[in-house]
């Protein structure tokens, strides 16, 4: 019996020795941090885009005139509205979120006036802007898939004035040149396709019409010796979608 005890004994110390130890062996390692995402890239202005447009313009027609008989100068002023809509294309360099870029459109217009010219009798002219285009550049501060924008440049045009006896008269076409500046805002909806909306002031400037094409006007008027300048300026505002490459 004692020998039994004696042996029990020796192998509980056996089992307590050698649990003992392999807690000794165990190793607690850190729990593995998680993996961050990684940053999504910012959208890259870089590139050529052409796209497409519409909208409208306001603003005024001012036409100064003199002929024979009448005071220094007589100024016939109306408003100007109608639509525009055409094409434009352009070339952006982002330079971290600087992105500078030219750009060219021209438009097909409505936008036109009535003006009433004082003579003898009365006599209603439509001052008609025939198309408008733009080139210049633009500076923008890119907001990832946002672009905020100033703009400005030259602004080209052609104007037709005409008035209506029994049939309408066309008097003058004048080619205009001028300047535009304004700010817009486009946005990418994806990696190829943009959004956009623009406000921009034009001035094409004071250039002389040949009303002594209509002999018949200045008849109407009771003039003679009829000249005239016209003085265009416009607010546009242009909504687009534009494909970028």
């Amino acid at each position: 019996m004692r020998i039994f005890k004696l042996t029990m004994s020796a192998a509980a110390f056996s089992l307590v020795a050698i649990a003992s130890a392999q807690a000794a062996d165990v190793v607690f390692e850190e729990p593995t941090a998680p993996v961050a995402p990684a940053p999504v890239a910012a959208y890259d202005w870089n590139g050529a885009y052409v796209g497409a447009f519409a909208g409208g313009a306001t603003g005024d027609a001012t036409i100064d005139y003199t002929y024979t008989g009448a005071p220094a100068s007589n100024e016939a002023k109306s408003d100007l509205s109608g639509f525009l809509g055409g094409l434009q294309a352009g070339y952006d360099v982002q330079f971290d979120q600087l992105v500078v870029g030219v750009r060219g459109s021209v438009a097909y217009s409505t936008v036109k006036a009535k003006v009433t010219l004082d003579g003898t009798t009365d006599v209603p002219l439509e001052d008609k802007l025939t198309y408008l285009a733009t080139a210049g550049a633009r500076v923008g501060f890119a907001l990832d898939r946002f672009l905020p924008y100033v703009h400005g440049g030259a602004a080209f045009g052609s104007s037709k004035a005409s008035y209506t006896t029994s049939t309408e008269t066309k008097l003058d076409d004048v080619s205009k040149i001028g300047w535009t500046a304004g700010v817009g805002g486009e946005y990418a909806l994806t990696d190829t396709v943009s959004i956009g909306a623009e406000y921009g002031y034009v001035d094409l400037g004071k250039d002389k019409m040949d009303f002594a094409k209509g002999a018949t006007l200045a008849s109407t008027l009771g003039a003679a010796n009829l000249s005239a300048n016209e003085d265009l300026t416009l607010h546009t505002f242009k909504a687009s979608v534009n494909y970028r490459f």
